[in-house]
Formats: structure tokens, sequence, C-alpha cells
């Protein structure tokens, strides 16, 4: 499907062919187990392409990564119902996807096989699950949820190890990018055809675009990693794609983000583009600083008209449960500082001991939005300070990647830890970190560049 300078069409046709015969199957009563089955014809029909060029699973992982509905329509995937028919799930298509690549390699491959790199960041994350594991089973209040999001990371620990070994070169990183960008303008053109229309695909969350997700904010975070990239690119002049196409999607994702009706993905938006804006030109930090005053000028005033025009709105109690997840979450954090209540616990004991806090009670968000607040009351100061080693870990990778005398490198440098803030920052008003898969890519992306720049590094001084 991926190559260096081109996708390659005829895989995408297998695949097409491939379901229609499925679908003809199925409309004719041949078959049953219908999402079984069909998923089972599409990770056979893919697995040559993934042993003759393993950027192939890459690129793939990232094309299912936004299909996180999955979880909820395809029933196998189910395996705890929390609220309301939402269930917990150890499954979506991205992460069956990332097991079975990784098996597909392990079977391939096993005299090449590399499943742990020596790195300061995958040590730090082995510890994170270590910990997390131990939690969830010695004094988690519920076992079930905390394993269940144990397995879930160690599908995310086998993604992250693939990404570090199958980006070997600067192109591999362009073309992944590229695809990320694809990926995103057309959820973004699926998201304003949502508004428009109010139709929706998938869950109606009131009048807000969420195209193939399950919360219009993950969209939004989605976006604003897309708008981000984009930017950067498009200051640093480094053009992946043609410029004006790289314009058109600047101007598509911003819409979108707009659309999403998210107070928090606008305002990391806003933050992060204040950020990236130390790493460039003085004169280019001005006009961000001015484009920046007269875009939120604009932008606020239709926000607000967005709200208003939102379905399910703000209301007050929006605020109220924020407030008491978050009191719950220091309450159980002091009742239990140094191991925390244990993995997976905060909704259990929420519901438990601290229901009276939520204003509309067990109707309320029950899960904690904020993930520093989760960290500490699940995992107490021991799973914090882990936290913060990771942090620093990934702030001195990033010291040592923008070095490089590239200025390519040094965008793409740049790009991989704004889309790490982004999501650091966005998941403490969401609570997705270290469950975000696409946090997962961007720490292997930032592995991996660091060995593609010391290698550079090391070619230049011999050769000079």
């Amino acid at each position: 499907m991926l190559n260096e300078k081109r996708i390659d069409i005829k895989p995408l046709i297998l695949l097409i062919a491939i379901n229609i015969v499925y679908l003809f199957l199925v409309i004719m009563d041949f078959i049953e187990g219908v999402f079984a089955l069909w998923i089972f014809f599409i990770f056979l029909s893919l697995t040559p392409l993934i042993i003759k060029d393993r950027k192939y699973i890459i690129g793939i992982i990232i094309f299912l990564i936004p299909l996180e509905v999955t979880k909820t329509l395809i029933p196998f995937f189910q395996t705890i119902e929390a609220k309301d028919g939402m269930f917990n799930s150890v499954f979506d298509l991205a992460r069956l996807f990332m097991l079975y690549s990784f098996i597909i390699w392990f079977l391939s491959d096993l005299k090449h096989l590399v499943p742990f790199i020596k790195h300061k960041i995958t040590y730090i994350l082995a510890i994170f699950i270590g910990y997390y594991f131990l939690s969830a089973i010695l004094i988690s209040p519920d076992m079930s949820k905390g394993l269940i999001e144990t397995f879930r990371y160690v599908i995310y620990f086998l993604f992250f190890t693939m990404v570090t070994q199958f980006i070997r070169k600067e192109e591999d990183f362009s073309l992944i990018w590229k695809i990320l960008i694809i990926v995103g303008v057309v959820l973004c053109l699926e998201g304003i055809f949502e508004y428009v229309f109010n139709y929706y695909l998938w869950f109606d969350n009131g009048r807000r675009a969420a195209a193939t997700f399950l919360d219009p904010n993950i969209f939004a975070r989605f976006i604003v990693i897309i708008l981000i990239s984009l930017l950067i690119l498009r200051l640093k002049k480094v053009y992946i794609i043609k410029p004006q196409f790289m314009d058109i999607s600047i101007v598509i994702a911003g819409i979108t983000l707009l659309l999403t009706v998210s107070r928090q993905g606008l305002a990391v938006f806003i933050v992060t583009l204040l950020f990236i804006s130390f790493f460039l030109k003085s004169s280019q930090r001005r006009g961000i600083i001015i484009g920046l005053i007269l875009v939120t000028l604009i932008a606020i005033p239709v926000f607000m008209q967005l709200m208003d025009a939102r379905e399910q709105g703000l209301a007050l109690y929006d605020i109220g449960t924020r407030a008491g997840l978050l009191l719950g979450g220091a309450l159980m954090f002091i009742g239990s500082p140094i191991y925390g209540i244990g993995a997976g616990g905060f909704q259990t004991m929420m519901i438990e001991r601290y229901l009276d806090l939520l204003p509309w009670g067990i109707n309320s968000a029950t899960l904690s939005h904020t993930y520093i607040v989760t960290i500490l009351a699940e995992q107490g100061i021991i799973g914090f300070c882990i936290f913060c080693i990771f942090l620093i870990f990934v702030y001195k990778q990033f010291r040592i990647n923008y070095r490089t005398k590239d200025l390519k490198l040094k965008a793409y440098s740049l790009i991989i830890v704004a889309s790490i803030i982004i999501i650091l920052i966005s998941s403490q008003a969401e609570g997705r970190f270290f469950e975000e898969p696409l946090l997962w890519l961007f720490l292997g992306l930032h592995v991996a560049f660091g060995r593609i720049i010391a290698k550079k590094d090391k070619a230049k001084k011999e050769s000079g």
C-alpha cells in the first residue's frame, strides 16, 4: 500500500474486492458471524503486505485508530458494560490489528525479532505497565477493569516497539505523516458533513462534529494534532505535500475544530501554538501571535453561537460534575497516598463512596476527566513519580533530537514533541493519556527519530 513516493492502489483494490464478495455472502445468508468473519478476511488479505514491507503495518494502524467506535459496534469487542450501553473493551479494530501484526512479525521474522529496544523511554514504559499490573491484581477494587487496561497497555507497548523498529529513514517518517494528514482531512470532511446536515453515522453527541470517534473532544484532539503539524511544516517550509494542499487542509481542519464545539480542543490549540512559537524566528513568532489574536477575535463569537446551537448543551451540572470528580479523586489520594486505590479503580470507588459529590448521581460522568488526578488517585505517589520520570525522559530525548543541524529533521522533531504535549494537556480535561493510542505512535517515532538523527550525524562526522 505504501512506498516512499506514492500510495499503491493494488492492495486497496484487493480489500474492496474481498469486502464485496463478503457482503454478497452475507446478503445471500450463506454465512453468519458478520463482524468476526469480515475482520478475519481483511486481516488475512493484509498479511502478505505487512510481511513484504513493515511500513505497511504503521500506515494501516494509523488508518484504523480513528475507528474507535468499533469497540461499541462489534459485539465480540464488548467485554464489560459500564453504563447505558457503553462498554469497556480490550479491543477495537486498531488494537486488534496491532496484536495481529506483532504476531505475524514474530512468526515471520523470528531470527531478527527484537521485541524490546534498549532506551530510557522503553524502560520507563515497561516499569509503568508492570506497576500498573501489580496495582490491578493486588489492591484495585475493580481488578477486571485494571487487567483490561493493563492488556491494552501491553498491546500499545507492542505497537510502540514496532514503530521504533520499522521507522528507519527520514522518508518513512514523511510517509507516515502524509497518511496521518490524509486520514485527518477525510475525517474533517466527514465531521463537516455531520454538522451541516445534522446527521451522524455513529452516535448523536448533540450538534457537534465527531466523525468516527466516540467523543467529539477526542476528535478535537486529533484535529489539533493535524493542525499543529501542518502549521509547523508550513512555517518551517517543509513540504511533504504541495503547499496549496497544506493550506487547504489547514482551513478544513480549523473549521472542523470549531464544529466539534470542544472548549478543551480550542484551548489546547491556542496553548500549543504559543509553545511552538518559541521555536520559530522572531518575525514568525510575531506573526503567529498577531494571527492568533485576530483568529481568536473571530473564532470566539462563532464558537459561542455554536455552543448555543449545540443540543444536549452546556448545563451547569457539567461544571459541577467535573468539580465532583476532582474532589473525589483528591479524597482517594488522601486516603491512600503511597500506592493509591489501585489501577482502574477510580470509577468503582467514585460510585461506591463518593457518588454524593456528583450533582446528578449515577447519571453523571463517573470516570476521571483529569489524568494527573487519575494517576494520583489510582497509583499514588509511586505511580506519579514514574509518570514524572517518563516526562523527563521524553523532554531529554527532544533536546537531543532538536540539536540536529538539519532543518527538516528539526521540524519533524518539533512536530513529535508538540503532538505529545497536545495529548498531555488535553488529558487534563478528557482523562486519556497512556490510554491514547496516538501517544504510543509518537513515542515510537520519538525514539526512532533519535536513532535516525544519530545515524545521520555519525555519517556526517565520518565523511567530514
